[in-house]
């Protein structure tokens, strides 16, 4: 299988013990970013499987459409940068490892979150930030009389 490793800037992925798994395919890493179509089109022109490093390229339909021998994008975690309706018309498989077996920090940290804010009344701070608008009540709106 012909195999292509995008934006691996560092060249760390031949450094892998996992990176022996690819023994006996055609391996090529990529350690410089391109977003042009057409030069990752012609890049990637044999490529039958594509191993992306995180959200750096974005792979979109045009670019699909263009790599006809294309079988399977693996990806680590989130996938916003990968027209998935494309993949999926175009019989393109994608695989993305959602960090099985390691915990997710991103509600610990959104709660933690969302209690500071509340103890430090942050949207309460940020309203007395806003341009202020002018307020007219009417004469008949109910009062609240101090006793």
């Amino acid at each position: 299988m012909k195999i292509s490793i995008l934006d691996d800037y560092f060249d760390t992925v031949r450094t892998l013990a996992c990176f022996r798994k690819l023994d006996g395919h055609e391996v090529t890493v990529w350690n410089d970013h391109v977003q042009d179509t057409d030069a990752l089109a012609a890049r990637l022109k044999d490529s039958e499987c594509l191993v992306l490093i995180r959200e750096r390229t974005k792979i979109q339909a045009p670019l699909l459409e263009r790599l006809a021998g294309l079988k399977l994008i693996s990806q680590r975690s989130v996938y916003p940068h990968i027209d998935v309706a494309a993949c999926t018309r175009l019989g393109v498989i994608v695989s993305s490892g959602q960090h099985a077996g390691t915990p997710s920090y991103a509600a610990a940290e959104l709660t933690w979150a969302l209690i500071l804010a509340a103890a430090r009344q942050l949207p309460q701070q940020m309203a007395s930030h806003m341009p202020v608008h002018e307020v007219t009540i009417p004469p008949d709106f109910p009062r609240r009389v101090p006793q």
